[in-house]
Formats: C-alpha cells, structure tokens, sequence
C-alpha cells in the first residue's frame, strides 16, 4: 500500500531520481547490491500477463564484477531486486519502492571507445515455472483427480516441484471438475495456470517481494481509490483512447461439453423426490456421471436411482438444486457423500449481455447487440453451467469492460501498480469517473514518463 511520502514525492517538482538494484540468491536474502551504474531501462507491468513484471536494464560496467560469468554480479545463481527511489525534498531521505523480483534474462556486454555496457532483461518469478529457467516436471505424468482442492493441489505443486515456500493462495469453493493429466515435458506452469483457468475470474501471479498469490481478479468493489485528480492535475501530460470496434461483443455464449452418460433414464417425481430406475447401476460410485429426464419440478429436491437410498440433489456450494426446466435431459455427478451435484443439461451452456445502461456497449443500446459465440478446444473442458455462466461473464467482461478504456501518459507516480482503483476527470470535463489500472510501463531516466492503460469501473457493476 502506498504511504504518504510516496504520494509526496510523486507530486514533487524537482526529482532526484535513483535506481537500486539488489542481488538476491534463491532464499531471498541480499548479498550484493548495485547503485549508481544504471544509465537507463524500463519496468512493464500488465495484470493480464502471468508473467506480471518485465524489465530492461543497462549498466555501466566499472570492473570485472560485471562480467557475465559465474561469481560475477549478472548470473544465473541470482535474482535481481529493483528499487526507484526519489529524494524527498521535505526530509532529504530517499523514498524507495520496491518494484519487484526478477530473473536475469539474455545479458548482453558491448565495449566501445565511449563506455563499456552491460545490458540485460528481467522476467518476474513465474518464468521460473513456465519451462524459461526451471518449471520441467519430473518424467513421470502428473494426474489430478475430479473433486481435487484447488488451493491444495496448487501448494502441493509449489511444494513438490519447486523452490518457492511463499504464497498466498486463496481457498475457492469450487474442485477439480474433471481429471486433469499433465503428461511428461509439462511444467508447474502448466498446472498451475489450468488449475486457475477451472475458475476464470481468477488470476495467478508474484508479487513485488516474491510471493506467489492465486485470488480473484480485483473488479474494484469496495477498494480504496489510489489516486484522483490532485495527482493528475500534477504530473499527468496527455491522454487518448483506442478502442478496437473488432473486439468488442455485448453477449457471450458458451457452449462447454455434451455429455454423454453412460447410465441414464427418465425421472418421476414424487413430492420432492426424483425417481429413476436404471438397469445399468447396481451400485452409486463417487463420480460417476447419471442423466436423466424430467417433466416436473421440485424446489428442495432429492434423487433416488433405483432402490437406493434417495440424496440430495445439490449446487457446487451446496444448496438446493432448483432445475431450471421441465422436458429437459439433464446430468449430475455422484459426490463423495453421495449427494448428487447438478451439473446442468446435457449440453452445457450459458450466456452473459452488457445489461448496464450506463455502458456504451449496453445490449439494448445505439450498438445493439453484437453476439459472440464460444464453443469446442478448451471450452469443450467446461463440464457444468455454473462453470459456463462463469467463463461468459469473464469473456463478456474482456470484451465490454476491457474495452471501455483510456490511456494516461504522466510523469511517473512509481507507487502505481495494476489493478488498483484511481479517480479521473477526463480532460474537458469536471466530473470524474473511476476506473482500474491494468497496465504500466514506465522508463527509468530523470525525463522518463509513465504509461497507464485504465478501464471503466462500474459500482453498480462490479463483479466479473
């Protein structure tokens, strides 16, 4: 979180600006630093990358310390931390922050008649998963089963297959809804970001001191704002907006798998009760996958197959499953506890629309409605509605509210980071309007300027 010297400095006329770089080994702890030899570089930061923060550096080379070599600063057995700091002109103490944790990528020296430069990138921690440095599975295939914990299937493979003990991973009600093979050549990458993609309003990614986090994605409901106009009536230098007309869709269809079970039949309804004889079950396994038909409905319902005892017929958080239609062939799924788990009809399906009228890609607005149908690859994984419903949200949101955006280019504010909730009246107006932070890109030289691309937030729409 910022503090108030950082808001200070920001707004700072007269900068002294300073760039740190500390040489970190695997367990995090600092064992060499470099200052004063950056001549120039830039930091980006995109929340929709899970490789978050990139870099480039160059240096000015002083000894042979910086020769890319083994026990020199620049090598493989190290991780790079970069601090921008300004002087505050009120206390004379400089004002570091911590702008994240870095592999060394592609080091590059060149000696001229002028000065001798040493210039390299910087990939944040995940390229240590991704196969870029490290990440390879064992050669063995990786199985996870259906009904699997997502958070501890996740610190099991951190755990398992690398090096990283800090995270921080969020506990999401929903389980492995299929079995899920990772076969050898795969990466920790591999499972970690499939594991993320069952749920797709969530994000993987390292923060600035290195911890991995799974959460939700930010939408902005009830976060602070960051920054308003008092910052930008000082730094900011100009806006504009770009808005590819090609990408946008106001309603999303997505079309997930047609089941097809193997053990299926028509259901009576007696009270609350469904009824459904089948030849082919003598007995319910954890997982096994039942259809049938129905022509009435119950609000508290329960399933009986055969003459087994009857159990409840439930949502993925657990309450009642209210089936949506008569005359309609639907699937559920036997639970560990032998409740049954409403899956939806046998053609998984849902669909989302732009209902804000306050949207300039309101469905029912000058546009109309501009469709996008999802369906096969990846979305034939999609086993339940619910998981449905929620991937058409996700889409609709990247193709509404990732659209509906500006782009500010500033004096940098180094405290920014992505996903955070500014106020801003655009130029020419009084009023201003909310937005979130998605990406920042920034160069490192005294007459550098800060990139920001924001997107629209709306209060009353704020969930993805």
């Amino acid at each position: 979180m910022a503090t108030q010297q950082n808001y200070n400095t920001a707004k700072q006329n007269v900068r002294n600006l300073r760039v740190k770089i500390d040489l970190l080994n695997f367990n995090f702890q600092t064992v060499d630093a470099i200052e004063g030899n950056v001549i120039s570089g830039s930091i980006n930061i995109d929340a929709n990358s899970d490789i978050r923060r990139t870099c480039d550096i160059s240096l000015v080379v002083t000894d042979a310390s910086f020769n890319v070599t083994e026990g020199g600063k620049i090598w493989m057995d190290k991780y790079i931390q970069i601090y921008t700091g300004i002087d505050d002109i009120r206390t004379g103490e400089t004002d570091w922050i911590n702008q994240g944790i870095y592999i060394i990528n592609a080091p590059s020296l060149q000696f001229d008649a002028v000065t001798d430069t040493l210039s390299f990138q910087g990939l944040d921690l995940m390229a240590k998963l991704t196969g870029a440095r490290n990440g390879f599975m064992d050669d063995i295939t990786t199985t996870i089963t259906t009904g699997s914990s997502i958070r501890t299937v996740m610190i099991e493979t951190l755990q398992n297959f690398t090096q990283f003990t800090r995270f921080a991973i969020e506990d999401n009600p929903q389980k492995t809804p299929y079995d899920m093979v990772f076969e050898v050549g795969s990466t920790v990458y591999d499972i970690l970001s499939q594991l993320r993609d069952i749920t797709p309003n969530y994000e993987i990614f390292f923060d600035v001191d290195g911890t991995f986090v799974y959460q939700k994605i930010p939408t902005g409901e009830n976060d602070p704002v960051i920054a308003d106009n008092d910052l930008w009536d000082d730094i900011l230098i100009s806006e504009s907006t770009d808005v590819n007309f090609d990408e946008v869709k106001n309603r999303i269809i997505v079309l997930g798998r047609a089941h097809d079970p193997d053990h299926f039949g028509s259901a009576t309804l007696v009270g609350s009760e469904y009824q459904v004889t089948i030849a082919t079950i003598g007995v319910l396994e954890t997982d096994m996958i039942i259809g049938f038909t129905t022509t009435a409905l119950a609000t508290n319902p329960t399933l009986k197959i055969n003459s087994l005892a009857a159990k409840p017929l439930v949502n993925e958080d657990g309450t009642p499953a209210v089936l949506p239609d008569a005359e309609a062939f639907y699937i559920v799924r036997v639970l560990s506890n032998g409740n049954f788990l409403y899956m939806g009809r046998q053609q998984i399906r849902a669909e989302a629309s732009d209902t804000n009228p306050n949207s300039p890609y309101y469905i029912n607005g000058s546009i109309g409605e501009i469709l996008l149908p999802l369906y096969g690859g990846e979305y034939d994984n999609i086993v339940t509605d619910d998981l449905a419903g929620q991937r058409a949200r996700y889409e609709l949101w990247l193709r509404t509210r990732m659209n509906d955006s500006i782009n500010l280019t500033c004096v940098p504010a180094y405290f920014l980071d992505v996903n955070q909730k500014i106020s801003y009246a655009r130029i020419g107006t009084t009023t201003p309007l909310e937005y979130l932070m998605k990406s920042i890109s920034f160069d490192l030289s005294e007459s550098g300027t800060m990139s920001i691309e924001c997107i629209r937030f709306y209060a009353e729409y704020p969930d993805i």
